[in-house]
C-alpha cells in the first residue's frame, strides 16, 4: 500500500469489496499525484445507489432489469460499472491518464 496525504492506495478488488460494504473509496486519475489541488472524489455504494435513476425504455427492458435486480451482487456490479464509467468519462484524458487509482481515506 502506498500512502499520500492521509490516503492509502488500494487495489481495484479491495476497492470493490469496500464499496460493496458501503465504505467510502476514492477515485483519482492515474497520472496525477494527490495534493491540495487534486483531491480524489469519495463515493460509497449507498449514496451512489440512491442517486442512480434508471428508467427502462421498453417492457422487455423492465422485465430484464427486474430479474437482474433480484440478485444484489449483479446490482452492485452494474452500479460499480455505471459509477466508474461516469467517473472515467469526465475525469480521464491523455494528460491525466485513462484509468483510476483507488484510495481509502485514513
Amino acid at each position: 500500500m502506498i500512502s499520500h496525504n492521509y490516503y492509502t492506495r488500494i487495489t481495484i478488488h479491495k476497492a470493490k469489496k469496500l464499496w460493496r460494504e458501503d465504505k467510502e473509496i476514492c477515485l483519482h486519475p492515474c497520472k496525477l499525484r494527490i495534493s491540495e489541488m487534486f483531491q480524489p472524489c469519495l463515493v460509497s455504494a449507498e449514496k451512489y445507489l440512491k442517486d442512480i435513476e434508471w428508467k427502462p425504455v421498453s417492457i422487455s427492458d423492465l422485465l430484464h432489469a427486474t430479474i437482474e435486480l433480484q440478485n444484489d451482487d449483479i446490482l452492485y456490479q452494474k452500479a460499480w460499472d455505471i459509477m466508474y464509467n461516469n467517473w472515467a468519462y469526465y475525469n480521464t484524458n491523455y494528460e491525466m491518464g485513462y484509468y483510476a487509482h483507488y484510495y481509502i481515506k485514513e
